[in-house]
C-alpha cells in the first residue's frame, strides 16, 4: 500500500496545495474574504451580467454602441492578463515578464510585433499605461475590451477613439456598478442563479470552530449586500448556527482592502436594523461578538483581537487585495482561492499522457541541442575528421524534434485556453499570475470547503524544491 493512500480518493481538484509550510495546529483565527472566497459567483451567467451593465454605462458615457458585442467572449479572457493602454494590447506574461502572448483585438501579434514592441524594454506594470487583471471581477472587462479595439479598428475609429481613454473607461465603469448597487441589486433578486451554494462550506466553517479556532469575516463588501449573500450561503444549514454571523467571531464589512492593511483608517460599528455607522469607542479593547465592525485598519485589528501575525490564516481570491497586501504589510499566512483550478486540473488529468510524452520529447531536444553544439564547436575549431555529415544528420533531427515540441506545446496549451493556454504556466515557465501565487500564497486551492479534506491540526508541507542542478542530476539517475 502506497504511504499516500489514505488521500488517493480525495480528487485533485479538492486538495489543498503548498507553497511553504503551514502548520494547522498553530493557527488561532482564520480569516475570509466573501466574493469568490465564501460566496462563488456562477460562470459565466455573473460575468454575462457584469459586461452588458458595464456596456450600458459606457453608451451613456457616449460611445457608441456600435464597437461593443453584447457576447461574453470566454475564450478570449483569463485572470492574470496585462492591458498595455497605449497600444491597445492584451498581454500573457510569464514570471520574468517577458511577452510570450500578445493579440491586439481578436488579431494575435506576430513574434515581430512582439519583438519590437516588448523586447528589450523593461515593462514598469505599475505605471499608468498598463493595467493588470488579476481579479474575477475583471474577466469581463477583458472581453469588452478585446470586441471594443477590434470594432474600433475594423470601423476607422481609431482617430477619435483613443485606446488609453476607452481602457480607462471600461475600468471606470466596472468600478461604477460594482459600487452603485447595479450589478448587487440584481444579484439579490436572483441570488441562486449568480452565486453557488456549496453544502459542504457550513460544515468547513463548523470544523474550524469545534477545534477551538477563532473565525472572522473581513470583506470591502457592506452590510445590507454581505448579510443577504452570507443568509443564503450560511442561514440554517446547521443546527448549532441559527444565523450566518454566529460562525464568526468578528465581521468587518466595507473594509477598504487594500487599505485596511496598510492605512490608519478607523474603525465603525454598524446598526443591522439601519445600516447606519458610528465611529468606534476609542476605549473598547476588544471586538465584541455578535457586533459588526466596518472600514479599520490590521494594526487595530490585532489590537482588539489579541492575535497577530503567523497566527492567523487569511483566505481570499485577489492576489494583491488579499494575498500580496496582508503578505507585505504582515506575518499573516495566506491561502489563495482559485475557482478555475479546478478546470486547470481536470485539463491536466485528461492529457496526463500527453503532457508525459511532450516532457519526454523536450527532454530529448535539450540533449540533441547539447550534442549539435558540441559537434558545431568541433567543426569551428577545424576537428572535422568526418563529423560534418554526422553533423548535417544531428541538425535536420533537431529541427525536427524542435518543430514537433513546438507544435505539442501549441495543442496542450489550447486545450487549457485556445488563445492563452494555462492560467498558471507560460510554456517551460510559471505565468505572472502563477508566480504571483507561488511568491505569495503558503497554500492555494479551489474553494473554501476544500478544507474538509484535511484535519484542522494538519501541518502542510510542501514538496522539495529543486534547484536546476539537482534535477539534472535526477534526470541522469533516471536515465541510469
Amino acid at each position: 500500500m502506497r504511504e499516500n493512500s489514505l488521500f488517493d480518493a480525495i480528487p485533485p481538484e479538492k486538495l489543498i496545495f503548498v507553497n511553504r509550510n503551514l502548520r494547522l495546529s498553530s493557527i488561532k483565527m482564520i480569516g475570509f474574504d466573501m466574493d469568490y472566497t465564501l460566496a462563488i459567483y456562477r460562470y459565466p451567467d455573473f460575468e454575462i451580467l457584469a459586461l452588458n451593465k458595464t456596456i450600458d454605462r459606457l453608451i451613456q458615457k457616449g460611445y457608441p454602441e456600435s464597437i461593443f458585442k453584447r457576447e461574453y467572449g470566454q475564450e478570449y479572457v483569463m485572470r492574470g492578463l496585462v492591458i498595455d493602454k497605449v497600444n491597445g494590447n492584451v498581454l500573457k506574461l510569464d514570471k520574468y515578464n517577458f511577452v510570450h502572448r500578445a493579440m491586439h483585438g481578436k488579431r494575435h501579434l506576430s513574434y515581430e510585433e512582439r519583438y519590437a514592441n516588448y523586447r528589450n524594454k523593461k515593462l514598469d506594470l505599475s505605471s499608468d499605461d498598463f493595467l493588470w487583471m488579476d481579479t474575477l471581477f475583471s474577466l469581463p472587462e477583458v472581453s469588452i475590451i478585446i470586441d471594443a479595439i477590434d470594432n474600433i479598428d475594423r470601423q476607422g475609429l481609431s482617430r477619435s477613439i483613443r485606446y488609453y481613454e476607452l481602457i480607462n473607461d471600461v475600468r471606470r465603469s466596472i468600478d461604477e456598478i460594482h459600487q452603485d448597487g447595479t450589478l448587487k441589486s440584481i444579484v439579490l433578486q436572483d441570488i441562486q442563479r449568480y452565486i453557488e451554494f456549496d453544502p459542504n462550506l457550513p460544515i468547513t466553517l463548523h470544523r474550524f470552530k469545534s477545534n477551538g479556532k477563532k473565525l472572522f469575516l473581513l470583506t470591502n463588501s457592506y452590510w445590507d449586500y454581505t448579510n443577504a449573500v452570507m443568509s443564503y450561503l450560511l442561514n440554517n444549514r446547521l443546527p448549532e448556527y441559527p444565523g450566518w454571523t454566529n460562525y464568526f467571531d468578528i465581521i468587518i464589512v466595507g473594509a477598504g482592502k487594500p487599505e485596511f492593511f496598510n492605512s490608519n483608517n478607523n474603525f465603525f460599528t454598524v446598526n443591522t436594523r439601519t445600516g447606519q455607522i458610528k465611529p468606534l469607542q476609542t476605549t473598547i479593547s476588544a471586538f465584541i461578538k455578535g457586533v459588526v465592525y466596518q472600514g479599520g485598519n490590521i494594526l487595530d485589528f490585532e489590537r482588539l483581537s489579541a492575535i497577530k501575525g503567523e497566527n492567523i490564516l487569511y483566505i481570499g481570491d485577489h492576489i494583491y487585495g488579499d494575498i500580496l497586501s496582508s503578505k507585505k504589510s504582515t506575518l499573516w499566512r495566506t491561502c489563495m482561492i482559485i475557482p478555475e483550478l479546478e478546470n486547470e486540473i481536470r485539463i491536466t488529468k485528461e492529457n496526463i499522457g500527453v503532457i508525459k510524452r511532450l516532457n519526454k520529447m523536450e527532454m530529448q531536444r535539450i540533449i540533441l541541442e547539447r550534442e549539435l553544439n558540441k559537434l558545431r564547436y568541433n567543426l569551428k575549431y577545424g576537428m572535422s575528421n568526418g563529423i560534418k555529415r554526422q553533423f548535417e544528420m544531428k541538425k535536420g533531427r533537431f529541427n525536427r524534434t524542435l518543430q514537433m515540441v513546438e507544435r505539442k506545446k501549441l495543442e496542450m496549451a489550447a486545450r487549457y485556453n485556445r488563445y492563452w493556454g494555462s492560467l498558471l504556466k507560460e510554456n517551460n515557465e510559471l505565468s505572472k499570475f502563477g508566480a504571483q501565487v507561488e511568491d505569495y500564497a503558503c497554500v492555494y486551492t479551489s474553494r473554501v470547503s476544500n478544507f474538509m479534506n484535511v484535519s484542522p491540526e494538519e501541518y502542510l508541507v510542501s514538496p522539495p524544491k529543486l534547484l536546476p542542478h539537482e534535477l539534472e542530476i535526477d534526470e541522469m539517475a533516471e536515465r541510469g
